[in-house]
């Protein structure tokens, strides 16, 4: 081979091989010194994309093209995946994203109510530190109200500050064309308002107690919340106002309108913002950002970055709603404490549930209220999921 032609061979050769590992190589990180990023997606069924399974194939390629785009966008420090199917799933997606340091904390495995398996849609936390504690929780029945999932947590240690993590993914806001309308909206609130208030009850105990003597003031609840603090509709459901008013920050305050919406407009529905990180006990590292829509999911992944305040500024334990402490023995066995009488609800420690607006019905609807379950509503009702 003369010697022009072997220099081409070579200069085309590392062309290619750079070509290779720009696309499976992870963009490295851009954030500042100090700082960590957390990011959030409801990933869409994944793998399947449908609430049906697909073939092992159509997975592997949806999986493989979910890594690349992850990649290219830079691993993130703390990721929260909800409606991913299992731990295998993760596990997969993990390996492709060519980051040793990053890998799977914790997936649930919550029961879907209807068929008593394992359902489609489940929770992980991923993250690239190290956890010292972690678990996940089903949503805890109050009375005739099943809210489906639950939630998973980590405590991880960041740079040797203890960070509280929770993923969640409450209840949607689905209606089957057979029920009423105004009964099951009222009783998606009440699913997401109980599960808001079970999760505080955790955190409260981790506040608390701490883990393994080590105190806990540091927190990040993220996920899917399916409700908004932006659109009226709303505007008198307590999920995320409770948790802001137990000292957490919305990461996206500063972020409005359809341009930032998480669930963009389809044919159906118009644009919300349903996804959030909420933070406590930490200090904005940097803008957060809505990624732009893709072909994985119908949800934007969000992300924010978040960096330890100043030694003199650590956190108090901040003022919050009284939560009654939990019975049982350990912070990853949170109850769903009594709801607080009405004396405490007319003090302003909380804002009214809808099932504490009428004596008689929910928020009139026409429930009767707990023990009573109205004849006229299938029991199903109650437990439905998504």
């Amino acid at each position: 081979m003369n010697p022009m032609l072997r220099r081409r061979v070579l200069i085309y050769t590392s062309l290619i091989a750079a070509v290779l590992l720009w696309d499976i190589l992870p963009t490295p990180p851009t954030r500042k010194a100090g700082t960590f990023e957390a990011a959030s997606w409801n990933m869409q069924w994944f793998p399947s994309g449908y609430m049906e399974m697909q073939s092992p194939r159509d997975e592997a390629r949806r999986i493989a093209a979910t890594a690349k785009l992850v990649r290219k966008q830079g691993v993130p420090d703390i990721f929260f995946a909800q409606e991913i199917r299992n731990t295998k799933v993760c596990n997969a997606l993990a390996g492709q994203l060519n980051d040793k340091s990053f890998k799977l904390v914790v997936c649930s495995a919550f029961i879907d109510y209807e068929t008593q398996e394992p359902a489609l849609q489940q929770l992980a936390i991923l993250s690239r530190f190290r956890a010292v504690k972690s678990g996940a929780e089903p949503w805890h029945a109050s009375d005739f109200i099943y809210p489906p999932r639950g939630y998973v947590y980590a405590v991880l240690d960041v740079g040797g500050e203890l960070v509280g993590c929770f993923n969640v993914h409450l209840k949607s806001n689905y209606i089957p064309e057979d029920q009423d309308e105004k009964q099951q909206t009222t009783l998606n609130t009440l699913k997401r308002e109980l599960s808001s208030r079970q999760l505080l009850g955790h955190i409260e105990n981790l506040r608390e107690a701490g883990v393994n003597g080590t105190n806990v003031t540091r927190f990040i609840v993220a996920g899917d919340f399916n409700t908004s603090i932006l659109e009226k509709r709303f505007a008198a459901e307590t999920t995320i106002r409770g948790i802001l008013d137990a000292g957490f920050k919305n990461a996206f305050e500063e972020l409005s309108g359809d341009e930032h919406a998480t669930l963009p407009a389809n044919y159906f529905y118009p644009a919300a913002t349903f996804d959030y990180i909420l933070s406590a006990g930490l200090a904005p590292g940097d803008a957060p950002h809505v990624l732009p829509l893709n072909r994985i999911s119908d949800h934007r992944e969000i992300r924010a970055k978040f960096k330890m305040p100043a030694a003199a500024s650590s956190p108090p334990n901040p003022a919050r709603r009284s939560l009654p402490a939990s019975t049982d023995a350990g912070p990853g066995n949170a109850r769903l404490p009594p709801r607080p009488a009405a004396e405490a609800r007319n003090a302003g420690k909380m804002p009214a549930l809808p099932s504490e607006q009428s004596a008689n019905t929910v928020a009139g609807a026409g429930i009767a209220r707990p023990p009573f379950i109205c004849p006229c509503i299938p029991a199903a009702t109650f437990r439905s999921g998504f």
